[in-house]
Protein backbone atom coordinates (compact mmCIF):
# COMPACT_ATOMS: atom_id res chain seq x y z
CA UNK A 1 0.00 0.00 0.00
CA UNK A 2 3.23 2.46 0.91
CA UNK A 3 4.58 1.41 -2.67
CA UNK A 4 1.10 2.41 -4.70
CA UNK A 5 0.85 5.48 -2.19
CA UNK A 6 4.42 6.49 -3.41
CA UNK A 7 4.15 5.74 -6.97
CA UNK A 8 0.59 7.21 -7.20
CA UNK A 9 2.60 10.54 -6.06
CA UNK A 10 5.33 10.56 -8.35
CA UNK A 11 3.37 10.21 -11.18
CA UNK A 12 1.27 12.94 -10.22
CA UNK A 13 4.40 15.28 -9.41
CA UNK A 14 6.09 14.42 -12.79
CA UNK A 15 3.09 14.38 -14.59
CA UNK A 16 3.05 18.44 -13.52
CA UNK A 17 4.17 20.37 -16.04
CA UNK A 18 5.87 23.98 -16.57
CA UNK A 19 3.59 27.00 -16.92
CA UNK A 20 2.98 27.38 -21.10
CA UNK A 21 5.42 29.74 -21.14
CA UNK A 22 8.23 27.85 -19.08
CA UNK A 23 8.69 29.31 -15.93
CA UNK A 24 8.90 27.78 -12.82
CA UNK A 25 6.76 28.57 -9.93
CA UNK A 26 9.49 30.76 -8.52
CA UNK A 27 9.87 32.78 -11.76
CA UNK A 28 5.97 33.00 -11.97
CA UNK A 29 5.97 34.37 -8.57
CA UNK A 30 8.45 36.86 -9.38
CA UNK A 31 7.05 38.18 -12.70
CA UNK A 32 3.61 38.47 -11.01
CA UNK A 33 5.66 40.37 -8.06
CA UNK A 34 7.55 42.49 -10.12
CA UNK A 35 4.35 43.14 -12.26
CA UNK A 36 2.52 44.17 -9.28
CA UNK A 37 4.93 47.00 -7.89
CA UNK A 38 5.01 48.23 -11.45
CA UNK A 39 1.32 48.65 -11.15
CA UNK A 40 1.97 50.26 -7.76
CA UNK A 41 4.81 52.60 -9.41
CA UNK A 42 7.30 51.39 -6.54
CA UNK A 43 10.80 52.59 -6.72
CA UNK A 44 14.19 52.16 -4.61
CA UNK A 45 13.87 50.77 -1.29
CA UNK A 46 10.52 50.88 -1.08
CA UNK A 47 10.40 48.71 -4.00
CA UNK A 48 12.95 46.43 -2.50
CA UNK A 49 10.89 45.57 0.77
CA UNK A 50 7.59 45.41 -1.46
CA UNK A 51 9.37 42.69 -3.40
CA UNK A 52 10.83 40.95 -0.76
CA UNK A 53 7.53 40.62 1.06
CA UNK A 54 5.53 39.28 -1.93
CA UNK A 55 7.93 36.95 -2.92
CA UNK A 56 7.66 35.87 0.74
CA UNK A 57 3.78 35.49 0.25
CA UNK A 58 2.36 38.91 2.10
CA UNK A 59 1.48 40.94 -0.76
CA UNK A 60 -1.28 42.89 0.96
CA UNK A 61 0.51 46.01 1.80
CA UNK A 62 3.02 48.15 0.51
CA UNK A 63 5.59 46.32 2.64
CA UNK A 64 7.89 48.05 4.98
CA UNK A 65 7.65 51.06 6.17
CA UNK A 66 11.19 52.90 5.31
CA UNK A 67 13.23 54.33 7.95
CA UNK A 68 13.81 58.17 8.21
CA UNK A 69 17.09 58.09 6.54
CA UNK A 70 15.19 55.36 3.76
CA UNK A 71 12.41 58.04 3.61
CA UNK A 72 14.75 60.75 2.52
CA UNK A 73 16.86 58.99 0.42
CA UNK A 74 13.86 58.08 -1.92
CA UNK A 75 12.54 61.74 -1.69
CA UNK A 76 15.75 63.06 -2.55
CA UNK A 77 16.13 60.30 -5.48
CA UNK A 78 12.93 61.31 -6.30
CA UNK A 79 13.92 65.10 -6.32
CA UNK A 80 17.11 64.81 -8.83
CA UNK A 81 14.95 62.50 -11.26
CA UNK A 82 12.21 65.33 -11.62
CA UNK A 83 15.52 67.91 -11.87
CA UNK A 84 16.85 65.39 -14.69
CA UNK A 85 20.22 65.05 -12.78
CA UNK A 86 23.32 62.42 -14.06
CA UNK A 87 26.37 61.55 -12.48
CA UNK A 88 28.23 63.84 -10.80
CA UNK A 89 25.93 66.54 -10.37
CA UNK A 90 23.30 63.92 -9.51
CA UNK A 91 25.93 62.47 -6.71
CA UNK A 92 26.49 65.43 -5.13
CA UNK A 93 23.07 66.56 -5.05
CA UNK A 94 22.18 63.49 -3.47
CA UNK A 95 25.43 63.45 -0.97
CA UNK A 96 24.00 66.89 0.18
CA UNK A 97 20.27 65.86 0.12
CA UNK A 98 20.63 63.12 2.61
CA UNK A 99 22.52 64.34 5.44
CA UNK A 100 20.80 65.19 8.48
CA UNK A 101 19.63 68.91 9.23
CA UNK A 102 22.70 70.78 10.10
CA UNK A 103 20.89 71.08 13.64
CA UNK A 104 20.71 67.22 14.14
CA UNK A 105 24.43 67.01 12.99
CA UNK A 106 25.69 69.65 15.31
CA UNK A 107 24.16 68.13 18.01
CA UNK A 108 25.58 65.06 16.79
CA UNK A 109 29.14 65.69 16.84
CA UNK A 110 28.80 67.43 20.27
CA UNK A 111 27.71 64.15 21.43
CA UNK A 112 30.19 62.48 20.13
CA UNK A 113 32.74 65.24 21.53
CA UNK A 114 31.36 64.19 25.13
CA UNK A 115 31.65 60.73 25.07
CA UNK A 116 35.74 60.93 23.67
CA UNK A 117 35.75 63.61 26.08
CA UNK A 118 36.96 66.53 24.04
CA UNK A 119 37.23 69.52 25.93
CA UNK A 120 38.18 73.45 25.05
CA UNK A 121 39.46 74.72 22.10
CA UNK A 122 39.99 70.98 20.47
CA UNK A 123 35.97 70.28 20.89
CA UNK A 124 35.52 73.35 18.92
CA UNK A 125 37.89 72.49 16.42
CA UNK A 126 36.32 68.39 16.60
CA UNK A 127 32.53 69.70 16.20
CA UNK A 128 33.59 71.69 13.23
CA UNK A 129 35.28 69.13 11.43
CA UNK A 130 32.53 66.62 12.00
CA UNK A 131 29.88 68.90 10.88
CA UNK A 132 31.48 69.72 7.94
CA UNK A 133 31.94 65.85 7.48
CA UNK A 134 36.26 66.24 7.56
CA UNK A 135 36.03 63.93 11.30
CA UNK A 136 34.31 61.30 11.69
Amino acid sequence: MLRGLLALTLLLTSSQALPDDGLTAQQERMKHCNGAADAKDLHGAQRNHYMVDCLKGAESGNGRKLTPQQQRSEDCSKAARARHMEGAERRGFLSACTRPPLQKRSRDCADRADEMKVGGGDRLRFINGCVEGTRT
